[in-house]
């Protein structure tokens, strides 16, 4: 009887053990998912974060000289030559090519990238890379007018070829943002769901 009663008690164990290693494998992978999609949606964020930030030291250093000249400052650099052509915050806009271009490349292979952004995404990320490059390029013509002192042209050129496209990352990069921040969300959630 009490063999009976124990090989029951391991028939159950056993059965029970046959049911829940499954169940904790399956939730094993829904977990590995999970964190997968995160990485990715985190990569995608970053990415966003990258071009938001690259676009805003662009726009800060050409408003910078605009103003610099608009304003007369003085050239307070001790190193900073005072028979030089320009002043080093005009200089500064003649380097965001050189300095600002090979970003682009980083910023393009992410977006190739499959899993971090939905083809969508993709698409509308790829156009604001496009739009940072169009800042880089313009950045040469912006210099070209306040280095021969055409600080009104400079001024209006500002306007419309560098703040626009500015503007027009910043919003992009929202739009994008707020779905991905949603979907962080969602995985969290899903997460809380599994313990």
């Amino acid at each position: 009887m009490a063999c009976h009663k124990l090989a029951k008690v391991a028939c159950y164990v056993a059965l029970s053990w046959m049911l829940v290693v499954p169940a904790a494998t399956a939730q094993e992978q829904d977990a590995k998912s999970l964190l997968i999609e995160l990485r990715q949606r985190h990569n995608a964020m970053a990415a966003l974060n990258s071009l938001e930030r690259l676009a805003a030291r662009i726009v800060h250093i050409e408003s910078l000289a605009t103003l610099s000249e608009h304003g007369e400052w003085p050239e307070e650099l001790a190193n900073w030559p005072q028979d030089a052509d320009t002043t080093s915050f005009v200089y500064s806009v003649n380097l965001v090519y050189e300095r600002f271009k090979p970003e682009l490349a980083a910023l393009r292979r992410t977006a190739s990238r499959p899993g971090n952004f939905s083809d969508e995404e993709r698409e509308r990320f790829a156009s604001l890379v496009d739009n940072l490059e169009l800042l880089i390029e313009e950045s040469q013509t912006h210099y070209d007018l306040l280095a021969v002192g055409q600080i009104n042209e400079a001024n209006l050129f500002f306007r419309d070829y560098i703040r626009a496209p500015y503007q027009s990352i910043v919003q992009g990069s929202y739009t994008i943002g707020s779905g991905i921040t949603r979907d962080i969300s969602r995985i969290g959630h899903a997460a809380r769901k599994l313990k």
